[in-house]
Protein backbone atom coordinates (compact mmCIF):
# COMPACT_ATOMS: atom_id res chain seq x y z
CA UNK A 1 0.00 0.00 0.00
CA UNK A 2 0.87 3.53 -0.93
CA UNK A 3 0.46 6.61 1.46
CA UNK A 4 0.53 10.16 0.81
CA UNK A 5 -0.23 13.48 2.55
CA UNK A 6 -1.52 16.70 0.58
CA UNK A 7 -0.73 19.75 2.24
CA UNK A 8 -0.87 23.39 0.58
CA UNK A 9 -0.55 27.00 2.06
CA UNK A 10 1.92 26.82 5.01
CA UNK A 11 2.56 30.25 4.32
CA UNK A 12 5.39 30.48 6.34
CA UNK A 13 5.96 34.04 7.85
CA UNK A 14 2.50 34.90 7.55
CA UNK A 15 2.63 35.25 11.45
CA UNK A 16 5.59 37.49 11.57
CA UNK A 17 4.23 39.55 8.91
CA UNK A 18 0.33 39.67 9.99
CA UNK A 19 0.82 39.03 13.96
CA UNK A 20 -0.63 36.30 14.12
CA UNK A 21 -0.13 32.29 14.58
CA UNK A 22 -0.43 31.41 11.59
CA UNK A 23 3.31 30.05 11.46
CA UNK A 24 2.82 27.93 14.76
CA UNK A 25 0.16 25.99 13.41
CA UNK A 26 1.95 25.48 9.93
CA UNK A 27 4.76 24.00 12.08
CA UNK A 28 2.18 21.91 14.37
CA UNK A 29 0.77 20.46 10.85
CA UNK A 30 4.34 19.60 9.74
CA UNK A 31 4.66 17.31 12.95
CA UNK A 32 1.97 15.84 12.58
CA UNK A 33 2.04 15.03 8.85
CA UNK A 34 6.00 13.83 9.96
CA UNK A 35 4.24 11.33 12.43
CA UNK A 36 1.94 9.97 9.81
CA UNK A 37 5.09 8.69 8.22
CA UNK A 38 3.99 8.70 4.13
CA UNK A 39 5.65 7.58 1.24
CA UNK A 40 5.85 11.25 0.35
CA UNK A 41 3.85 14.72 0.72
CA UNK A 42 2.46 16.88 -1.82
CA UNK A 43 2.57 20.60 -1.10
CA UNK A 44 0.05 22.80 -3.66
CA UNK A 45 1.81 25.89 -3.02
CA UNK A 46 2.38 28.87 -1.01
CA UNK A 47 4.93 27.69 0.86
CA UNK A 48 5.76 31.17 2.13
CA UNK A 49 4.03 34.23 2.56
CA UNK A 50 5.56 36.43 -0.12
CA UNK A 51 4.35 38.94 -2.48
CA UNK A 52 4.84 42.52 -4.51
CA UNK A 53 5.06 44.15 -1.14
CA UNK A 54 7.56 41.70 0.56
CA UNK A 55 10.98 43.16 1.58
CA UNK A 56 13.47 41.06 -0.40
CA UNK A 57 14.90 40.81 3.02
CA UNK A 58 12.14 39.50 4.95
CA UNK A 59 11.49 37.23 2.30
CA UNK A 60 14.59 35.52 2.78
CA UNK A 61 13.89 34.80 6.60
CA UNK A 62 10.60 33.53 5.23
CA UNK A 63 11.95 30.87 3.08
CA UNK A 64 14.87 30.05 6.00
CA UNK A 65 11.05 29.55 8.24
CA UNK A 66 10.10 27.17 5.57
CA UNK A 67 13.53 25.04 5.57
CA UNK A 68 13.70 24.80 8.44
CA UNK A 69 10.02 23.35 9.26
CA UNK A 70 10.49 21.04 6.49
CA UNK A 71 13.38 19.59 7.07
CA UNK A 72 12.82 16.86 9.44
CA UNK A 73 9.95 16.12 7.00
CA UNK A 74 12.30 15.73 4.33
CA UNK A 75 14.09 12.85 6.29
CA UNK A 76 11.72 11.17 6.55
CA UNK A 77 10.14 11.43 2.62
CA UNK A 78 10.31 13.08 -0.21
CA UNK A 79 8.23 16.53 -0.24
CA UNK A 80 6.60 17.23 -4.19
CA UNK A 81 5.61 21.02 -4.75
CA UNK A 82 4.40 23.28 -7.01
CA UNK A 83 4.41 26.85 -6.93
CA UNK A 84 1.48 29.35 -5.41
CA UNK A 85 0.85 32.71 -5.86
CA UNK A 86 2.67 34.17 -2.73
CA UNK A 87 5.76 31.92 -3.94
CA UNK A 88 6.36 34.38 -6.54
CA UNK A 89 8.36 37.45 -5.02
CA UNK A 90 9.80 40.31 -5.98
CA UNK A 91 11.31 41.69 -8.01
CA UNK A 92 10.08 40.27 -11.19
CA UNK A 93 7.15 38.13 -9.59
CA UNK A 94 8.93 34.72 -11.25
CA UNK A 95 9.33 31.66 -9.75
CA UNK A 96 12.73 31.53 -9.90
CA UNK A 97 13.49 32.15 -5.82
CA UNK A 98 11.21 29.26 -5.58
CA UNK A 99 12.59 26.99 -7.98
CA UNK A 100 16.27 27.32 -6.05
CA UNK A 101 14.32 27.34 -2.68
CA UNK A 102 12.10 23.95 -3.65
CA UNK A 103 15.57 22.12 -5.14
CA UNK A 104 14.77 22.91 -8.85
CA UNK A 105 17.31 25.41 -9.23
CA UNK A 106 17.65 26.30 -13.20
CA UNK A 107 14.61 23.57 -13.79
CA UNK A 108 11.59 24.64 -15.03
CA UNK A 109 8.73 24.30 -11.78
CA UNK A 110 6.67 22.23 -13.78
CA UNK A 111 7.61 17.96 -13.71
CA UNK A 112 6.53 14.69 -12.74
CA UNK A 113 7.49 12.19 -10.58
CA UNK A 114 6.70 8.54 -10.01
CA UNK A 115 6.54 7.17 -6.50
CA UNK A 116 5.81 3.42 -6.02
CA UNK A 117 2.50 3.13 -8.27
CA UNK A 118 1.38 6.96 -7.91
CA UNK A 119 2.50 9.22 -10.92
CA UNK A 120 2.54 13.06 -9.54
CA UNK A 121 2.29 15.87 -12.45
CA UNK A 122 3.20 18.97 -11.10
CA UNK A 123 1.94 22.02 -12.62
CA UNK A 124 3.10 26.27 -12.82
CA UNK A 125 -0.81 27.01 -12.67
CA UNK A 126 0.46 31.05 -11.76
CA UNK A 127 1.47 31.96 -14.76
CA UNK A 128 0.32 35.84 -14.12
CA UNK A 129 0.92 37.70 -10.68
CA UNK A 130 -1.61 36.84 -8.76
CA UNK A 131 -4.03 35.05 -11.27
CA UNK A 132 -4.01 31.43 -11.77
CA UNK A 133 -4.55 29.99 -15.48
CA UNK A 134 -3.41 27.61 -17.69
CA UNK A 135 -2.24 28.41 -21.28
CA UNK A 136 -2.37 24.76 -23.20
CA UNK A 137 -0.11 26.85 -25.81
CA UNK A 138 2.98 27.53 -24.17
CA UNK A 139 5.83 25.38 -23.33
CA UNK A 140 4.01 23.96 -20.26
CA UNK A 141 1.30 23.09 -21.94
CA UNK A 142 3.01 21.12 -24.70
CA UNK A 143 4.60 19.46 -22.09
CA UNK A 144 1.60 18.47 -20.75
CA UNK A 145 0.12 16.66 -23.38
CA UNK A 146 3.29 15.05 -23.96
CA UNK A 147 3.48 13.66 -20.07
CA UNK A 148 -0.75 12.63 -20.25
CA UNK A 149 -0.23 11.21 -23.43
CA UNK A 150 2.80 8.41 -22.52
CA UNK A 151 1.08 5.13 -21.85
CA UNK A 152 -0.04 4.68 -18.52
CA UNK A 153 2.56 2.68 -16.34
CA UNK A 154 1.51 3.94 -12.25
CA UNK A 155 -2.28 3.29 -11.23
CA UNK A 156 -2.93 6.26 -9.21
CA UNK A 157 -2.30 9.53 -11.44
CA UNK A 158 -1.98 12.82 -9.63
CA UNK A 159 -2.11 16.38 -11.19
CA UNK A 160 -1.06 19.23 -9.25
CA UNK A 161 -1.78 22.97 -9.51
CA UNK A 162 -1.83 25.54 -6.67
CA UNK A 163 -5.61 27.35 -8.09
CA UNK A 164 -8.43 25.18 -8.29
CA UNK A 165 -10.66 24.30 -11.29
CA UNK A 166 -13.37 24.11 -9.55
CA UNK A 167 -14.99 26.97 -7.35
CA UNK A 168 -17.61 28.90 -5.67
CA UNK A 169 -19.00 31.63 -8.77
CA UNK A 170 -19.09 33.97 -6.73
CA UNK A 171 -15.14 34.17 -6.72
CA UNK A 172 -14.88 33.14 -10.41
CA UNK A 173 -12.24 36.88 -10.37
CA UNK A 174 -9.85 34.80 -8.53
CA UNK A 175 -8.93 32.24 -11.14
CA UNK A 176 -8.52 32.93 -14.64
CA UNK A 177 -11.31 31.65 -17.18
CA UNK A 178 -8.41 29.54 -19.35
CA UNK A 179 -8.23 27.11 -15.69
CA UNK A 180 -11.82 27.41 -13.74
CA UNK A 181 -14.68 25.77 -14.83
CA UNK A 182 -17.57 28.11 -15.50
CA UNK A 183 -20.90 26.16 -14.18
CA UNK A 184 -22.83 29.57 -15.49
CA UNK A 185 -21.75 28.82 -19.22
CA UNK A 186 -20.16 25.21 -19.50
CA UNK A 187 -17.05 26.03 -20.42
CA UNK A 188 -14.01 24.07 -19.11
CA UNK A 189 -11.28 26.19 -19.99
CA UNK A 190 -7.92 24.62 -20.99
CA UNK A 191 -6.62 22.09 -18.69
CA UNK A 192 -9.78 20.09 -17.70
CA UNK A 193 -10.73 18.40 -20.49
CA UNK A 194 -6.88 17.66 -20.82
CA UNK A 195 -7.09 15.83 -17.32
CA UNK A 196 -10.37 14.41 -18.19
CA UNK A 197 -9.34 12.70 -21.49
CA UNK A 198 -5.90 11.26 -19.49
CA UNK A 199 -8.55 9.75 -17.08
CA UNK A 200 -6.88 11.92 -14.31
CA UNK A 201 -7.63 10.59 -11.10
CA UNK A 202 -7.21 13.81 -8.86
CA UNK A 203 -6.47 17.29 -9.20
CA UNK A 204 -5.28 18.48 -5.58
CA UNK A 205 -4.74 22.06 -4.61
CA UNK A 206 -5.02 25.33 -2.32
CA UNK A 207 -5.19 28.58 -2.67
CA UNK A 208 -8.33 29.43 -0.78
CA UNK A 209 -7.32 28.27 2.56
CA UNK A 210 -10.54 25.53 3.18
CA UNK A 211 -11.17 22.07 2.64
CA UNK A 212 -12.97 21.20 -0.18
CA UNK A 213 -13.64 17.70 -2.27
CA UNK A 214 -15.30 18.20 -5.77
CA UNK A 215 -16.61 15.29 -7.97
CA UNK A 216 -16.88 15.93 -11.83
CA UNK A 217 -16.99 12.65 -14.36
CA UNK A 218 -14.87 10.42 -12.61
CA UNK A 219 -11.73 13.52 -11.83
CA UNK A 220 -11.68 14.27 -8.00
CA UNK A 221 -10.56 17.57 -7.04
CA UNK A 222 -9.17 18.05 -3.36
CA UNK A 223 -8.20 21.11 -1.66
CA UNK A 224 -6.25 21.27 1.15
CA UNK A 225 -5.51 24.58 3.14
CA UNK A 226 -3.11 25.08 6.05
CA UNK A 227 -3.75 28.65 6.45
CA UNK A 228 -5.83 29.95 9.27
CA UNK A 229 -8.43 32.33 7.66
CA UNK A 230 -10.45 31.13 4.91
CA UNK A 231 -11.16 33.64 2.24
CA UNK A 232 -13.68 36.79 3.46
CA UNK A 233 -16.59 35.07 3.66
CA UNK A 234 -15.93 32.18 1.39
CA UNK A 235 -18.14 30.05 3.69
CA UNK A 236 -21.42 32.04 3.14
CA UNK A 237 -20.84 31.56 -0.67
CA UNK A 238 -22.92 29.13 -2.68
CA UNK A 239 -19.92 26.76 -3.05
CA UNK A 240 -19.39 25.03 -7.10
CA UNK A 241 -22.18 22.94 -8.11
CA UNK A 242 -20.28 20.04 -7.95
CA UNK A 243 -19.24 20.44 -4.45
CA UNK A 244 -19.54 17.72 -2.01
CA UNK A 245 -17.97 19.13 1.23
CA UNK A 246 -16.72 22.19 1.84
CA UNK A 247 -14.92 22.96 5.69
CA UNK A 248 -12.58 26.02 6.37
CA UNK A 249 -11.12 24.35 9.52
CA UNK A 250 -6.93 24.21 8.77
CA UNK A 251 -6.12 20.52 7.79
CA UNK A 252 -4.15 18.16 5.78
CA UNK A 253 -5.21 15.17 3.31
CA UNK A 254 -3.93 11.36 3.63
CA UNK A 255 -4.17 9.24 0.81
CA UNK A 256 -3.59 5.30 0.53
CA UNK A 257 -3.74 3.72 -2.62
CA UNK A 258 -4.65 -0.25 -1.74
CA UNK A 259 -4.73 -2.74 -4.13
CA UNK A 260 -8.60 -2.02 -5.26
CA UNK A 261 -9.11 1.91 -4.67
CA UNK A 262 -7.79 5.20 -3.84
CA UNK A 263 -8.63 6.27 -0.16
CA UNK A 264 -8.53 9.65 0.79
CA UNK A 265 -9.32 11.16 4.78
CA UNK A 266 -9.00 15.12 5.64
CA UNK A 267 -7.75 14.99 8.86
CA UNK A 268 -8.09 18.64 11.08
CA UNK A 269 -5.07 19.60 13.36
CA UNK A 270 -7.19 18.23 16.33
CA UNK A 271 -7.08 14.81 14.29
CA UNK A 272 -10.88 14.58 13.86
CA UNK A 273 -11.47 13.13 10.68
CA UNK A 274 -13.46 15.65 8.42
CA UNK A 275 -14.13 13.87 5.62
CA UNK A 276 -13.92 10.39 3.81
CA UNK A 277 -14.03 8.53 0.61
CA UNK A 278 -12.85 6.27 -1.87
CA UNK A 279 -12.65 5.79 -5.44
CA UNK A 280 -11.77 3.79 -8.08
CA UNK A 281 -8.40 4.12 -10.36
CA UNK A 282 -8.80 4.37 -13.49
CA UNK A 283 -6.50 1.65 -14.41
CA UNK A 284 -8.37 -0.19 -12.25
Amino acid sequence: MTRWIHISDLQFGCGEAEQNDNDACARELVERVIQEKPNFVINSGDLIHGGPGQDAQDVMEYWEDYRRAVKPLEEVCPVISVPGNHDQTRPDLSTELYCRQSGRSGQPPYYSVTIQDVHTICLDVVPFPHRGGFLSSSEQGKWLREELGQPRQSRCLIVVGHYPIFLSPAIYNNVDSTLRYDERTGEKGELLPLLLEAQVDLYLCGHLHLYERTGYSRLIQVMAGAFGLAFPDLMQQKPNRYSEVLDERQCYVRFSLTESAILGEAVSLDGEVIDSWSQIPASN
